[in-house]
């Protein structure tokens, strides 16, 4: 490219016109070279492209198998948080059952205290 530029650049000048005058076989012989390079530096680019589209693709899929498996631990502990609370709320109403009826009702309100909403003040 540089070459063709340099004989347009140092070519004779037409008289009269904007036209110059350039070896026709040196000029044919650059534009045969830039032509035979095209398709090279095309197909690398194309192998570019591919290769960047073939990593996107892994990394989508390294994401989506990480996600699910977030997900699905996530899943695992929400449901062994909620077996051990159940088994905890299990065991607080069985030793509740074992207290005199005073000290039951002292439980139930104590109960329904702490699930009653948080009192605001304005």
């Amino acid at each position: 490219m540089a070459e063709l530029l340099a004989i347009v650049e140092e070519a004779r000048a037409v008289p009269m016109t904007a036209g110059c005058m350039v070896p026709r076989g040196d000029v044919l012989d650059l534009l045969d070279d830039i032509k035979g390079a095209i398709p090279t530096e095309l197909d690398d680019a194309q192998d570019v492209l591919d290769q960047r589209d073939a990593v996107v693709g892994h990394a989508r899929e390294n994401a989506d198998a990480t996600i699910s498996a977030a997900k699905a631990d996530a899943d695992g502990m929400v449901a062994a948080a909620r077996a051990e609370a159940d088994r905890l709320v299990g065991e607080a109403r069985a030793a509740a059952e074992t207290l005199p009826p005073a000290a039951r009702i002292a439980a139930v309100i104590a109960s329904s205290v702490m699930r009653a909403p948080p009192i605001t003040t304005p």
